[in-house]
């Protein structure tokens, strides 16, 4: 799976409910695969991290918004 992509937004978030046939919401299958990866990512980013860096990040939503945040403080 392209996991760079979920960093750079490439791989965007798909909409977490869809409609069924009686128009109900029901989750997306798809978000819900997304978001274990997406966390997967984070939980590796933010292991490297030091205590410092950690508090830049505690909180944020999503890998891309972590990424967004360590690359603009640090580069």
């Amino acid at each position: 799976q392209n996991l760079q992509g979920f960093l750079t937004g490439e791989v965007p978030a798909p909409p977490e409910f869809i409609d069924d046939s009686s128009s109900q919401k029901m989750p997306n299958p798809q978000f819900i695969v997304w978001r274990k990866t997406d966390r997967l990512i984070k939980g590796w980013i933010t292991s490297t991290l030091s205590e410092s860096a950690l508090g830049l990040v505690v909180g944020l939503e999503t890998s891309k918004d972590i990424w967004r945040v360590l690359m603009n403080t640090f580069s």
